[in-house]
């Protein structure tokens, strides 16, 4: 068998095992991870180097509180090479792709976690960070394992570290292009300021890293021209830099984009409010107060997140 033909009965078994996988993920969510469990195993039979099929193994057995087995079908995938990097189209809503190692090891870290093995733990999430330091379930599960060993100091230095990552893969990501959307005056809350110190301290960091030497903002008469009218010719752009004097001219477009991606996912307010608990439980009341209201003005609209209303129920009732 040629090299093309090997490749194409790989595609064409990993496209099988898709199949299966999206058949195991719905009886799992039907509450019937026992017939998931026997599909996915007949489906090992047939691909069994499939890093798909040992991952998704792995997740079943967990939701079956089969901690031993999910950890070896984890330790397998991992020393599997086929199909990690097979990408599939989108199909009856589910997306799927090889699961690569940091997905990989930080699920690991998550069963080492359930059974109490944290020292193994602490080291497959550590290792999940090292291959991808912007992966925040693993930096939330390597809070929750040091939550479980009492060490509270050191689960919100994690969650410091992982908000730092996530502030850094927003900006990350923000292309300075015209044809970005011009998000227009959002009317944030002044007095949740978390955020805004965050952008801006990240901001300057990529103002190091791009060798500007002087950054300068729009006045407060400029920015109320800048949202009255669209036609300035500035479009989408974030800032505008004059590379002979070394110079970044920020718009408002920036901090509004900023504002509008944090606020697009969960993940910030979700990282606040479990932070803010963790303060709770050490007794610095303020603090954990004051991130709470930021975790709630940043929930997606539309979206069901009642943690942090309800952290700060629990803080009232404290102080009663």
């Amino acid at each position: 068998m040629g090299g093309n033909e090997i490749e194409e009965k790989m595609k064409e078994n990993s496209q099988i095992s898709t199949l299966a996988i999206i058949q195991a993920q719905q009886l799992v969510e039907q509450g019937l991870p026992q017939e998931a469990l026997l599909l996915l195993k007949g489906e090992l039979k047939k691909n069994p180097n499939s890093r798909l099929v040992l991952y998704h193994l792995g997740l079943t057995c967990r939701a079956l509180n089969d901690f031993k087995e999910a950890e070896e079908f984890y330790l397998k995938a991992l020393t599997s090479k086929d199909d990690e990097n097979v990408v599939f189209p989108n199909l009856k809503g589910y997306q799927f792709m090889g699961a690569p190692e940091d997905v990989i090891y930080c699920q690991l870290g998550i069963v080492y976690q359930l059974k109490e093995e944290y020292e193994k733990s602490i080291g497959a999430l550590e290792t999940a960070l090292k291959l991808n330091k912007d992966y925040l379930n693993a930096y939330n599960s390597l809070a929750i394992t040091y939550r479980k060993k009492g060490d509270l100091n050191r689960v919100i230095e994690i969650y410091d570290v992982g908000i730092d990552r996530l502030f850094h893969s927003v900006c990350g990501r923000m292309n300075n292009v015209l044809e970005n959307k011009r998000v227009g005056f959002i009317g944030y809350k002044t007095e949740n300021r978390l955020w805004l110190n965050k952008a801006l301290e990240v901001l300057l960091f990529f103002v190091c890293k791009d060798n500007i030497e002087h950054l300068s903002w729009t006045t407060g008469e400029q920015a109320e021209k800048y949202y009255a009218s669209d036609e300035d010719g500035y479009g989408g752009l974030l800032f505008i830099d004059y590379p002979e004097s070394k110079t970044r001219f920020m718009l408002p477009n920036y901090l509004d984009t900023f504002y509008e991606s944090l606020k697009s996912t969960v993940d910030y307010s979700f990282l606040l409010n479990n932070k803010a608990r963790t303060l709770a439980e050490l007794g610095r009341i303020s603090e954990a107060r004051q991130l709470l209201e930021e975790s709630i003005e940043f929930i997606p609209q539309g979206y069901d997140f009642k943690e942090p209303y309800l952290a700060l129920i629990e803080l009232d009732n404290k102080l009663e």
